[in-house]
């Protein structure tokens, strides 16, 4: 667990160099909410890793991404055309793991 912790302030300095890295954290929090709150709705754990909107703020950078690993979301490939979606499956929740993800992005978004 420590490692998960010490990965996500990986993520997280890495974010902070971005130029749109306050989107991306915040962001993430909002995802990171929605499960906490909601962890039985599938719509918040699965995310469309090409979905133009979620590319823009999250998808295309490395460490934001990350982040959502470190979190307990795994990369899966769907379908005939292998989409690709970043999904937390409902036995794999960590609420504890959750919350402290949650924190570190708080603090560094200063909230």
């Amino acid at each position: 667990k420590q490692d998960k912790k010490e990965r996500m302030d990986r993520m997280i300095d890495a974010m902070e160099q971005l130029d749109a890295g306050n989107e991306a954290m915040q962001t993430l929090k909002k995802l990171i909410s929605n499960v906490i709150n909601s962890p039985q709705e599938e719509k918040f754990r699965k995310i469309r890793f090409m979905n133009p909107g979620f590319q823009k703020r999250v998808g295309k950078y490395k460490s934001a991404t990350a982040f959502l690993k470190c979190c307990g979301f795994e990369m899966i490939k769907e379908g005939d055309r292998e989409e690709k979606f970043l999904l937390l499956e409902e036995d794999k929740i960590d609420i504890n793991v959750l919350k402290t993800g949650l924190a570190k992005l708080e603090s560094a978004l200063g909230i």
